[in-house]
């Protein structure tokens, strides 16, 4: 199947999907970096005396004594909403690209034979339902980016996002 996409894609179009590829690693990047704080967030409001207790804490703490357990707290709260969001808005961001990307590949393409279809020779027009022709040709093409390359950019997205986490 990637051996046929290949075949069918032009360079132009081969470009745009190496670019939403390297979206879907970017996107998986921040994915994974708006999941990481979460749990030591966890683990400092289940056992803030443990966190303040840490041997790399202490030094911190001696040098900033304003700094007390609500307010670190408080603020990898706030960390924590803000890479959520930031994740999230990533994951929005890339899902919009692959949608461009793929229906922009998907347009060109019926163009593409859309052109050749008009520049066949009279006598099919004649012999063969134009409409049905035509119908064919867009709808296989929606076929095309819903059913293949949309899946597999979501597909690269998602594994990407699992390669981030588990590293």
């Amino acid at each position: 199947m990637l051996r046929k996409l290949n075949d069918i894609l032009v360079k132009r179009e081969k470009q745009k999907l190496v670019v939403l590829l390297l979206g879907a690693i970017f996107m998986s990047f921040l994915g994974a970096l708006g999941v990481a704080p979460i749990m030591p967030f966890i683990l400092v409001a289940a056992d803030p005396a443990a966190f303040m207790n840490n041997n790399y804490v202490q030094p911190i703490l001696e040098y900033l004594p304003f700094i007390n357990v609500e307010n670190i707290l408080l603020w990898m709260g706030i960390c924590v909403v803000i890479f959520v969001v930031l994740a999230a808005s990533s994951n929005l961001g890339f899902k919009w690209l692959m949608t461009r990307i793929t229906w922009g590949i998907a347009n060109t393409m019926a163009l593409r034979l859309l052109e050749n279809y008009c520049y066949s020779p009279y006598e099919i027009f004649l012999t063969k339902d134009t409409k049905r022709m035509s119908f064919k040709i867009l709808n296989e093409i929606g076929t095309l980016a819903v059913g293949i390359l949309n899946p597999i950019a979501m597909l690269l997205g998602s594994a990407f996002t699992t390669l981030f986490l588990f590293t």
